[in-house]
């Protein structure tokens, strides 16, 4: 009888151990994609290209690289400038908040992006900042809007792959020939994430970037990827998020004071333009 009981504990025990094993296995064999986002709603030209890498049981990481804390829109949510989607010239005091410092502009922003990755499937714990304060915000931002440089931009992937390590990492295409709205922010990554791929990585075992891929907001010589109807939806749903006007809650539909055309023109678009090695 005792024997039994031994046996049987030694099999439950080596099954347990090969579960454990199994999980650890598939935990490291995941395929990593790993999107670095120079500032918050530039996902909206790549969002159905993160919602299929989720629903493909890839380990999707997003990035927020740039504070936000540079658009006009402060001040037209301050009231110093005319709103043009409101039609007037807002009163914070009467609306139900207060005057928004560049912190809690960056953290509103930083809010919007959070909410669009998690809509699509992204795990709050994959949803990225490069700047001191995560999601909060800081005072004192080490990667500003319109004042990032390539070094800074190196320094960021280089940061994250060290934390996540070799996968598929994804930026934007900007340059003049690929882009209608060339920015020096977007640029500067894309140029440093090629750079960084040539060299091979990082000094951790040898390891590099697997793949990388960049994503135009127009056709230009990009492969067109159409998107089935289903992540045209969830895309659109997403994107949502930036149009929600809550200022009492610290909503202020930034994305839709600042790009409204875009958005929509993302949202409704079945194709998405990618541009590889």
């Amino acid at each position: 009888m005792l024997h039994k009981k031994i046996v049987w504990f030694i099999a439950l025990l080596l099954i347990v151990c090969a579960s454990i094993f199994v999980r650890h296995i598939d935990k490291r064999s995941a395929e990593k994609v790993v999107y670095f986002l120079p500032h918050q709603d530039d996902e909206m030209v790549l969002l159905g290209s993160v919602y299929n890498n989720v629903k493909q049981g890839k380990e999707v990481y997003t990035i927020m690289v740039a504070d936000g804390g540079g658009s006009y829109i402060i001040d037209v949510l301050n009231g110093e400038e005319y709103c043009k989607l409101h039609k007037k010239f807002h009163k914070p005091e009467e609306e139900g908040y207060k005057t928004i410092t560049r912190k809690e502009f960056s953290a509103a922003r930083n809010d919007e992006y959070a909410r669009t990755m998690k809509s699509i499937g992204v795990p709050e714990n994959n949803i990225l900042f490069a700047n001191p304060g995560g999601k909060d915000g800081s005072d004192e931002p080490w990667y500003r809007d319109n004042e990032l440089t390539q070094e800074q931009a190196k320094e960021v992937i280089q940061s994250f792959y060290d934390l996540v390590g070799k996968g598929t990492y994804v930026t934007l295409a900007s340059e003049q020939n690929e882009s209608d709205f060339p920015h020096s922010d977007h640029i500067v990554i894309e140029r440093a994430l090629k750079q960084f791929s040539a060299q091979g990585g990082s000094t951790l075992g040898g390891d590099k970037v697997a793949n990388k891929l960049f994503f135009a907001d127009r056709e230009n010589s990009a492969i067109a990827i159409d998107l089935l109807e289903d992540v045209q939806k969830a895309k659109a749903l997403a994107l949502q998020e930036y149009s929600v006007w809550k200022p009492e809650e610290g909503k202020f539909a930034i994305g839709r004071h600042s790009i409204l055309d875009r958005l929509k023109l993302w949202g409704e678009s079945a194709r998405e333009f990618v541009i590889g090695n």
